[in-house]
């Protein structure tokens, strides 16, 4: 069960973050914002984590063909 909610959020928080970095590169509001920058640092670490869980529960073995 615990490996369910951990995947399923981690899943959610790189739609998430994935849908942040693409609209404000899109509108090019990265380069400028500064004073943000170790907030978004922390958004990033945050992205390249829960990116990291999806890689691993990805990685499962698939079933046999003799089940």
């Amino acid at each position: 069960m615990v490996k369910y909610w951990v995947k399923h959020t981690s899943r959610l928080i790189v739609w998430i973050c994935g849908l942040f970095f693409a609209t404000m590169g899109i509108l090019g509001q990265i380069p400028i914002m500064p004073q943000y920058a170790l907030q978004m640092m922390i958004v990033l670490y945050i992205f390249i984590f829960a990116s990291l869980i999806m890689f691993v529960s990805g990685l499962e073995k698939p079933p046999s063909k003799n089940e």
